[in-house]
């Protein structure tokens, strides 16, 4: 169940939930089905084409070899293409925020830029937010392209047991947020479910 979104259409895309040890889950529904491709080597992922047309694409470009040429538009498939060339040809190994500066780099460098929009192409619009975790840290980073500061949660900083208040961070209006904001979060109704369940 997909909420409307303020273009008055339904949501669609990916979604990829990535554990401490570097695994990987993308889940898409294509037809009503849900398909899920899971491991370590699924460290990649942009809105479209389905995730197995993804993969065939980069696997391709793979043999064209990044140093030589990689697709430049702001198609999501030429996105994705070039962010798992550029993903395996950074320095590995940097860690905190060395690595969150890094990883941020890499997504911005994919960012579809502001004002961007084909009505004939809805799939390819600018780039709004751009979000890095730092699951070792438990960090949670936030770059909204309207506002010039990138600010962050330390999750450890919150209290997430089970009956804790729910709280939320309201980001309306581009407000301009820098540093930790934990204690920006204030008390809140919980989200309402899109479907029922158990």
């Amino acid at each position: 169940v997909a909420p409307t979104l303020p273009n008055g259409k339904a949501g669609a895309g990916h979604l990829a939930i990535t554990d401490k040890s570097g695994d990987t889950a993308v889940f898409e529904y294509i037809g009503g089905k849900l398909n899920i491709h899971h491991g370590k080597q699924y460290n990649v992922m942009t809105n479209s084409p389905p995730f197995d047309q993804q993969l065939a694409i980069d696997a391709y470009w793979d043999t064209v070899g990044g140093l030589n040429f990689l697709p430049g538009t702001n198609r999501a498939s030429d996105r994705f293409a070039r962010m798992s060339w550029m993903v395996d040809a950074v320095p590995p190994g940097l860690t905190g925020d060395a690595a969150v500066a890094q990883v941020m780099s890499l997504v911005r460098a994919i960012s579809a830029p502001l004002g961007l929009s084909d009505p004939q192409q809805p799939n390819i619009a600018a780039t709004r937010w751009r979000t890095v975790v730092d699951i070792d840290a438990q960090r949670y980073f936030f770059d909204n392209v309207h506002t010039p500061s990138v600010f962050w949660t330390d999750l450890a900083k919150l209290d997430l047991k089970a009956g804790a208040p729910v709280l939320r961070l309201d980001l309306s209006g581009n407000r301009i947020l820098s540093g930790e904001v934990s204690k920006e979060f204030k008390p809140a109704e919980p989200f309402k479910w899109l479907a029922p369940h158990g």
